[in-house]
């Protein structure tokens, strides 16, 4: 009984082996022949659509790149729109500024007797004849063409057909503009222009004293005084640090006691040429 199992399960086999291969031989003598075989094709389910993968590390890192290279494009951008006039290449957009700093300035002049005013006593007028000026001055770079300053100074003046004198003391304010950058860019460098001409507006306020203030009979005049200011010069530029200012001052003293008792002048004008040395720091 145990043998005849296996043989009838190779002789079942060997009828299905026999009649899958006679059906397959019907089935390729028919395409032969020219016919369509009737083959039934089931459709697949369809697949759904696999969802995306954020490469959330490479989004940030694109994003933080644009960003930078935007910007460095820009700035690119700006500095080669540049503006050419007389050989020197200046990029408009481009704001060279100096750092806000301060300087030192200290100088002296002369009197222009020739364009300043006079002083008056009872007899008669004494026009300016010379003088010196001297000045010290504590300024701020508010930015690259204006600064600002304080400065104390000091007028004394001879007069003509006479050997008195006068002297005033004051303290200033001034506003100063350059008319120019002192800095221009050439190439690749920036460079510190050699000649910047510029001018200045502001007031003073001092005290006054003339000669001979205790003589009986015609004392010199003392007192307070305004002094509205006006100037004009270039600065030569030695060094990044280092300076010369040569300038023309005028101012007028708004006051009625320029002189000597019995006559004096009102609201004289006084002319001074300046040159004074700059140090920044």
């Amino acid at each position: 009984m145990k043998k005849a199992i296996p043989i009838a399960v190779l002789c079942l086999l060997f009828f299905a082996s026999e009649s899958g291969a006679a059906r397959d031989a019907a089935l390729l003598a028919e395409i032969q022949r020219g016919a369509r075989p009737n083959i039934i094709q089931h459709p697949l389910p369809p697949l759904a659509a696999p969802a995306p993968y954020v490469f959330e590390y490479e989004l940030e890192y694109e994003l933080e790149h644009e960003y930078e290279y935007e910007l460095e494009y820009e700035s690119a951008e700006t500095e080669h729109k540049a503006d050419k006039t007389q050989g020197e290449t200046t990029a408009p957009k481009t704001k060279i500024h100096i750092p806000t700093n301060m300087y030192i300035r200290m100088g002296g002049g002369w009197t222009a007797e020739f364009i300043s005013g006079h002083a008056k006593y009872s007899d008669g007028r004494a026009n300016i004849e010379g003088g010196y000026a001297i000045a010290l001055g504590l300024g701020w770079n508010l930015s690259p063409i204006t600064r600002a300053e304080i400065a104390y100074n000091q007028n004394q003046f001879d007069f003509a057909g006479t050997d008195k004198g006068a002297i005033t003391h004051q303290l200033v304010g001034m506003l100063y503009f350059d008319l120019v950058n002192k800095y221009v860019a050439r190439a690749s460098a920036i460079k510190l222009r050699p000649f910047v001409p510029f001018f200045g507006l502001g007031v003073g306020t001092g005290w006054l004293a003339f000669d001979d203030m205790a003589d009986p009979i015609e004392p010199g005049q003392s007192g307070m005084f305004w002094a509205p200011r006006a100037e004009i010069g270039v600065n030569i530029a030695i060094r990044n640090s280092f300076g010369i200012d040569l300038a023309y001052r005028y101012e007028m003293y708004i006051t009625d006691k320029f002189g000597w008792q019995g006559g004096e002048s009102k609201n004289p004008f006084i002319s001074n040429f300046m040159a004074s040395v700059r140090f920044n720091f």
